[in-house]
C-alpha cells in the first residue's frame, strides 16, 4: 500500500542524523522516529477504511403492540439542607450553619404513547398515531393497573394516578404495520476496486440517467423523514407512480419486510423504469455497488402501457435460482401485476432466502483514502523535523 511507503520519511531522517549527528543522537531517539511512523500510519490506515468500508443496511419490523400511559404526578417528600449565616466567629468573620427545610415538590410524568415492535423494539409515537394503530389493528385497548403508590418513598403519595392502555396486532398480514430501521456494518466490497469492478457512478450520472438513491435516513433522530410513525415507514416500491394497484402491492411488500426481515435478515426492494433500456439496471447495480448484504433488488424495465420489457434482479445471495426463477416470473407477465409479484417473492424467498455474509469478503484489501495519506504525510514531516531538532538539541550524547 501507498500509505507504507511514507516510511521513508523517517529512514531518510535516521539516515542524515546518523550522518552528520551521531554523536549527539542516542539509539532510541531512532526508534522513536521509526516507531512514531509506524503508530501514525497504522493509526490513519484504520480510521481511513472505517470511513470507506462503514456502509448501511436496512431492516424491516412489524409493530406488535401499541401502548398509552396516561399522566399522572406523586406529590415527592424531600428534606433538603442549606447553609445559613448564624453570626460571627472571635475575629468578626460570618458563620454558617446547616438548616433543614421542607423542599417536597410535585413530580409530574406526562401522558406518552409507545409501540413495541416483533423484534422488541421500542420508540415512542404521537397519540393520533396511537389512535391510528389501534384501529387498524381492530382492537379494543386493554387497561393495566400500573400501581403508581409502588413509586412512592417514606412521605409520598400519588396526587394523580395514571395507568396503562395497550392494544396488540392480531397477526393478520391485512392489519399489519411495517417499520424501517437501520444499522452500519463494515462493506469492503464498496471500497475495493481490485475485484469487483463495479462502474465508478457518480451522484450526477445517477440523475441524469434517472437512478435511484436509498431513502433519506436521519442519523441523528433515527427518522427517515420526521417525528411520526409514517417516517419508520419507507416505500419499498421506487419509481412507478401511476403502476395500477401500487398501493395494496406496497402495503403487500411492507408485510414481506416487516415480517421476513428479521426472520431471514432479507430486505426487498423494487425499483420500476418507465420506457428504459436494460443497460440501466446494470448502472444501477453499479451505483449501489451490488446492494447490501441483506437485500434482493428487482430492477424491471416497462413501457408507458405498464407493459413488462425486462427485468434484472440482483444480490449478493449465493442461491442464484431466485434471481432467474425471479425474471422468469416478472417476465412472463403481459402487464405488470406488483401484488401478484409480492406474493411470489413472499413464497420464493421464505423458502430459499440465505444471505450472504459479508465477513466473507475479510480477505480483500482496501487502499486508504487520500486525505489519510496526507495527514499522515505531513504529521510526519513536522514531527521528525521537530523531534530531529530536540535530539541534537538535548542533553543526551554518545560516549
Amino acid at each position: 500500500m501507498i500509505i507504507w511507503l511514507l516510511l521513508i520519511i523517517p529512514i531518510i531522517t535516521i539516515a542524515f542524523l546518523i550522518y552528520n549527528y551521531h554523536h549527539k543522537v542516542v539509539w532510541w531517539e531512532y526508534l522513536v522516529h521509526l516507531g512514531v511512523a509506524i503508530l501514525l500510519i497504522v493509526v490513519m490506515k484504520v480510521i481511513g477504511e472505517k470511513s470507506l468500508t462503514n456502509d448501511t443496511e436496512y431492516w424491516g419490523d412489524l409493530i406488535e403492540r401499541v401502548e398509552y400511559y396516561e399522566f399522572y404526578s406523586i406529590w415527592d417528600h424531600e428534606i433538603c439542607t442549606r447553609q445559613v449565616p448564624c453570626g460571627t466567629d472571635a475575629k468578626g468573620n460570618m458563620k454558617y450553619c446547616t438548616q433543614t427545610y421542607d423542599c417536597s415538590h410535585l413530580d409530574t410524568h406526562p401522558a406518552h404513547w409507545e409501540v413495541i415492535t416483533t423484534t422488541g423494539w421500542k420508540f415512542s409515537i404521537s397519540e393520533q398515531d396511537y389512535l391510528d394503530l389501534v384501529a387498524r389493528f381492530q382492537a379494543t385497548p386493554q387497561f393495566q393497573d400500573m400501581h403508581r403508590e409502588r413509586e412512592c418513598g417514606l412521605g409520598d403519595h400519588v396526587v394523580k394516578d395514571g395507568n396503562m392502555h395497550y392494544a396488540v396486532w392480531s397477526g393478520t398480514k391485512e392489519t399489519s404495520f411495517s417499520v424501517s430501521w437501520t444499522q452500519h456494518y463494515e462493506n469492503k466490497v464498496q471500497a475495493s476496486n481490485s475485484v469487483f469492478n463495479y462502474q465508478n457512478v457518480s451522484p450526477e450520472e445517477a440523475k441524469e440517467q434517472g437512478l435511484f438513491d436509498y431513502p433519506d435516513f436521519n442519523k441523528k433522530t433515527g427518522w427517515f423523514n420526521g417525528p411520526s410513525l409514517q417516517s419508520h415507514c419507507i416505500p419499498t416500491i421506487l419509481g412507478g407512480e401511476k403502476v395500477d394497484s401500487l398501493s395494496q402491492a406496497e402495503n403487500k411488500f411492507h408485510f414481506l419486510n416487516g415480517d421476513l426481515g428479521p426472520k431471514k435478515e432479507l430486505r426487498v426492494w423494487i425499483l420500476l423504469f418507465e420506457n428504459k433500456p436494460l443497460s440501466v439496471a446494470t448502472l444501477q447495480e453499479s451505483y449501489w455497488k451490488g446492494g447490501n448484504q441483506n437485500e434482493f433488488v428487482v430492477c424491471i424495465g416497462i413501457n408507458s402501457s405498464q407493459e413488462v420489457q425486462w427485468c434484472y434482479p440482483f444480490s449478493w445471495t449465493e442461491i442464484t435460482e431466485l434471481k432467474v426463477n425471479t425474471r422468469n416470473f416478472v417476465i412472463d407477465q403481459n402487464k405488470l401485476n406488483l401484488t401478484q409479484l409480492a406474493d411470489y417473492l413472499y413464497r420464493e424467498l421464505s423458502d430459499k432466502w440465505i444471505r450472504k455474509e459479508f465477513k466473507d469478503f475479510s480477505y480483500l484489501t482496501i487502499d486508504p483514502p487520500g486525505w489519510a495519506i496526507w495527514i499522515s504525510f505531513i504529521v510526519q514531516i513536522c514531527f521528525n523535523i521537530g523531534f530531529s531538532i530536540w535530539s541534537v538539541r538535548n542533553d543526551f550524547e554518545n560516549e
